[in-house]
């Protein structure tokens, strides 16, 4: 992963731009089309795989959002979704199966209360409420099928902060994935994702 030298508020606004760039765009060009022109077969095969094909698959402007933030939270990708319930679900189903189990703080925003309360039961995937700041019942909520532990910081609605770095030590002694949803706590303020 290359490492960034700009500070934050330059990362922030130049993010995946390239500043050595002679005569480029001073902003990122928002790219409003869904498909691309290609002249022949093997150019169409040769772009299949980039950003300039199909948006529904990858889109320029959305590649310089998910590296922007890739950078902003010193990690080596992003995703961006066009909500946040669409990133912890595509998250979740990706990570866990039927069978798997899930301890979850029990101050999270409503929509992942009742995703984890009444939809993925139906999956056959459980999920433990835990208190948000009782790390005793943390551990104690974990079971041989757990495979995730959901936290989020600040808390929403109530703005509690929860010791992540805390917990997700815990997950990884037990070898579980830790999942943080940092809406209200942007990379200036926490970088969950960073070791210090």
């Amino acid at each position: 992963m290359k490492r960034n030298k700009r500070r934050p508020e330059t990362a922030a606004v130049h993010g995946a731009a390239d500043l050595e760039q002679k005569n480029g765009p001073v902003s990122t060009p928002i790219y409003q089309t869904s498909t691309f022109a290609v002249t022949d077969n093997d150019e169409q095969e040769r772009v299949t795989t980039t950003d300039r094909y199909y948006t529904r698959w990858r889109n320029p402007t959305i590649t310089a959002a998910e590296q922007t933030l890739a950078a902003l939270e010193g990690t080596e990708a992003a995703m961006v979704f066009a909500s946040g319930m669409g990133a912890i679900t595509t998250t979740v189903m990706t990570f866990l199966k039927s069978g798997d189990h899930i301890v979850a703080q029990r101050d999270s925003y409503g929509g992942v209360v009742k995703f984890f309360s009444n939809w993925l039961p139906k999956l056959g995937i459980e999920t433990t409420f835990v208190d948000t700041t009782d790390y005793e019942q943390h551990a104690r909520a974990i079971r041989p099928n757990t495979r995730l532990v959901y936290l989020e910081s600040p808390t929403n609605p109530l703005l509690r902060i929860v010791d992540f770095r805390r917990v997700a030590a815990l997950a990884k002694q037990h070898g579980l994935i830790t999942m943080l949803d940092s809406t209200f706590g942007t990379p200036i303020n926490q970088r969950p994702a960073v070791r210090h």
